[in-house]
This record gives structure tokens, C-alpha cells and sequence, in this order.
């Protein structure tokens, strides 16, 4: 079945937004552990629809992390990706994510569309942290001297694997990208959490941790590896960087781009 390239883009918007509206919802905790009388619609992690189309889910239990739209055009000139864009771009305006693919940032979420084929088309959706939470519903640094069971009752969902000293779990930074986190305990009480990613996109986590806890009081750098303490709040926040120029400043202002970032908050011990 053939459908027209402004048929299939209103298909494509459409669906997104139907799919955006549905992730938000299954993101919202229950007010209650009574089951709601009305059950949230069920999605298969791959469905196809109509010829040309086809969406895959990524879930975390019951939370979706990610949802891709591919579509096909019939000929190898594909003018869709042009056209979806050109709709985002009006209903949303200059896309503030380039890498890799335009992407606008909406509430909670991620858009972005790029070609991944001749004559195909992806639409993702990924769900990201927020910035003004991400320290309580993310890193959980309000864990940090309460017992380890209600740090691990919140992330009960993500498939927290108890350690000799701690707990290791998985989730979502930011920039929608996944993030490693640990939290050390000792003695049955969380005394310190940490975060490791590949990346800081856009420096958000950078810029959060100022934001948090202001102006840092040290900083040194040594063989790629840069470290920024914030002594009273115990943070550390550390950036390796990979393929960095040299010479690197001694003592730098700001991560190197790429590379990996680790933030520490209390008493962290690794993991390892």
C-alpha cells in the first residue's frame, strides 16, 4: 500500500504524540496500590503497521525509556525526514540537540529525527531526566544516611543488583543517555551515592552540579583524569577525558568534551 510522503508524515506526528502522551502516563506512579479500574494499553517491544512503518519500545519494567517510528519511503529519493522535520520545527522551533541527529527537547523527553538508510526514517523519543529532580529521582541523594531498604524500594524497578558494600543500578541521565549508579552502604545505611556515564551531553550534569552547589573549591587535572571538590557538600565530580589535546591545564575550568563523567556525592567507595 502506497501512501503519499505528507499522508505518512501526518501518520508519523500523530503516532508520536499519541506514544509521548502514553509514556508520560506510564511514567506516573501510581497514586495508590489499588489497581486502577482502567488498564494502560499494552506495547510490544516491535509492531509494524501499515506496509512501511514499524515502532519498537524499549521498556525498563514497566517505564518506557525509549520508542523509535521507522519509516520507508517506496522510492529511493525519500523527502519524509525533510518533511517531519519541518513540522517539528513549527510546532517546536530550532532543534536544541545536533548530536547526532536534530532533536528538540520537550518536557521530560528527547525528539530528535534523522536518516538511517537510503529512502528511511527514524523518529525517537527518549525519556530523560530532569534537571530540576534529577538529583532526588535519579542519583537519590536523600538516601544518603537513611536505611538502604528505602533507597532500594524506590528503585525497585530498575533492577537494583545488591553488592558486599552497597547496591549497583541502571537509568537515565539527562540527555536521555544511560547512566551507572552505585550507592555505598555501611552498616545497613546509605552514606554516599555516586553516577558514571559516557558523556555529558551538553555538560548538563556540569551545569546541575554548579547549579546545586555553586562555585567549586578545587580543581586539578593529571593525565586526563580532571577533578572538581566541593569540600563542604562532599562532592567530587570527575572527568576522564579520551583523545584529549595536550597539553590539558592544570587546573581546569570546565570537563573536556566526551570522554566519561562520574559525580560523587558523600562517602563513595568504588564499586569494583
Amino acid at each position: 500500500m502506497k501512501v503519499e510522503t505528507s499522508t505518512r508524515t501526518a501518520i508519523a506526528l500523530s503516532l508520536v504524540l499519541a506514544l509521548l502522551v502514553l509514556a508520560r502516563a506510564r511514567q506516573q506512579p501510581a497514586p495508590s496500590p489499588v489497581k486502577p479500574e482502567v488498564e494502560l494499553p499494552s506495547i510490544p517491544p516491535t509492531a509494524s503497521i501499515l506496509e512501511n512503518l514499524r515502532i519498537e519500545v524499549e521498556l525498563t519494567r514497566q517505564r518506557i525509556d525509549t520508542i523509535d517510528v521507522q519509516l520507508w519511503e517506496l522510492s529511493e529519493t525519500s523527502h519524509l525526514c525533510a518533511g517531519l522535520r519541518e513540522v517539528f520545527t513549527r510546532t517546536w522551533g530550532i532543534p536544541t540537540e545536533s548530536t547526532p541527529d536534530p532533536g528538540w527537547s520537550l518536557p521530560g523527553t528527547i525528539l530528535s529525527i534523522g536518516m538511517r538508510e537510503p529512502s528511511a526514517c527514524l523518529v525517537r523519543l527518549r525519556r530523560t531526566a530532569t534537571a530540576s529532580d534529577w538529583f532526588e529521582t535519579v542519583l537519590h541523594v536523600e538516601a544518603i544516611g537513611a536505611p538502604v531498604a528505602e533507597l532500594e524500594s524506590k528503585i525497585a524497578d530498575l533492577n537494583p543488583h545488591p553488592e558486599l558494600h552497597g547496591v549497583k543500578w541502571r537509568d537515565t541521565g539527562l540527555g536521555g543517555e544511560p547512566v551507572e549508579l552505585w550507592a555505598n552502604v555501611r552498616g545497613g545505611l546509605v552514606v554516599g551515592v555516586a553516577v558514571t556515564m559516557e558523556g555529558d551531553p551538553g555538560d548538563s550534569t556540569w551545569h546541575s552540579v554548579l547549579a546545586r552547589y555553586g562555585a567549586y573549591d578545587s580543581s586539578i587535572q593529571d593525565e586526563g583524569v580532571s577533578v572538581w571538590t566541593w569540600r563542604r557538600a562532599h562532592v567530587v565530580f570527575r572527568g576522564i577525558a579520551q583523545d584529549a589535546p595536550w597539553p590539558q591545564p592544570r587546573h581546569p575550568k570546565h570537563p573536556m568534551v566526551g570522554g566519561m563523567a562520574i559525580v560523587e556525592i558523600g562517602r563513595v567507595l568504588s564499586s569494583s
